[in-house]
């Protein structure tokens, strides 16, 4: 009888060096970014975004990251697997009417060629400025909230500099989430003063 209390003894404290082992192992080895005091790159902060939990609360906010996403595409170096995961994050950004005209597969592909063509083209986003919550136009469009957001884009073409302004709609969904349904180059660029 004493020879089992020994073993049974011996085989607890086996098992215990054994899991906190184990444990000291596995702590150091899921400290993340942040405990190291290491910040995230913008890429690995897109990529945590979790839109069906923490989804942008204002039409400004959901263009704001919309427009992040692109510059990541313009001046990134990025993998296939993000560029997907980036790409269905816009896409679940759009009003169901976007999603049928532009199907995932369709979306996914357009993405990456411009994607190919920007980097070819030698193209970058310097600058991206979304308008004031004060200045986003609000109608009713069939029973439906509509809000308009205008986005300005300062981009680099090897030596020469552009800005262009795009027009962004957005209906509210049934669970009050603001989603893109239409974008277009605004007609009036022209006309804007560049200071905005």
């Amino acid at each position: 009888m004493k020879y089992v209390k020994t073993i049974i003894c011996v085989a607890i404290a086996g098992a215990l060096i054994v899991g906190y082992y184990y444990y000291l192992s596995t702590r150091n080895a899921t400290e993340t970014s942040e405990e190291k005091g290491e910040e995230l790159t913008e890429v690995e902060d897109l990529l945590t975004t979790d839109l069906e939990n923490d989804y942008p609360p204002t039409p400004r906010e959901v263009i704001k990251l919309y427009n992040r996403i692109l510059q990541a595409y313009y001046n990134e170096e990025l993998t296939d697997s993000q560029v997907e995961q980036l790409a269905s994050f816009q896409w679940n950004m759009f009003d169901e009417k976007l999603k049928e005209a532009n199907p995932w597969d369709t979306f996914l592909g357009s993405v990456k060629s411009d994607i190919t063509l920007n980097h070819e083209m030698e193209r970058a986003i310097i600058d991206v400025s979304v308008s004031d919550s004060s200045d986003i136009i609000y109608k009713v469009v069939d029973g439906q909230e509509c809000a308009i957001v205008t986005t300005s884009y300062f981009v680099e073409e090897g030596n020469s500099f552009e800005k262009s302004y795009q027009d962004y709609a957005l209906l509210q969904d049934d669970d009050k989430n603001w989603r893109i349904v239409a974008f277009e180059l605004s007609d009036s660029s022209a006309n804007r003063n560049d200071d905005e």
